[in-house]
């Protein structure tokens, strides 16, 4: 399996990431609404792999807020991400669970 890119064109999307056809920035949103990975990643038809990188790297390089909302999730689970054990990276936290703990 290839790696899954982060990508930017100023052609596409107004140069904002894009994950295969997705913007980075909806994928997040959605699951961070509570969307399962699953579900998000079949309606832009990109697989988990792709949407949890999307995840990462709007936590590390998102000036969005993402970086606040998933900073923890994404420094514990960078290893993983970079040996490609995607199935070991548990989904990234939702504005439901954030608030519970809250």
């Amino acid at each position: 399996m290839t790696r899954p890119l982060i990508t930017t064109d100023p052609a596409v999307n107004h140069g904002q990431p894009m994950i295969g056809p997705a913007p980075v920035d909806q994928v997040c949103a959605r699951i961070w609404a509570g969307e399962p990975l699953a579900q998000v990643a079949a309606d832009y038809h990109i697989s988990r792999e792709q949407a949890l990188v999307a995840c990462w790297y709007a936590a590390t390089h998102d000036r969005r807020g993402w970086r606040q909302l998933w900073a923890n999730w994404a420094a514990t689970n960078q290893r993983l991400l970079a040996l490609g054990h995607y199935d070991a990276i548990p989904h990234p936290p939702t504005k439901e669970l954030s608030t519970q703990c809250s």
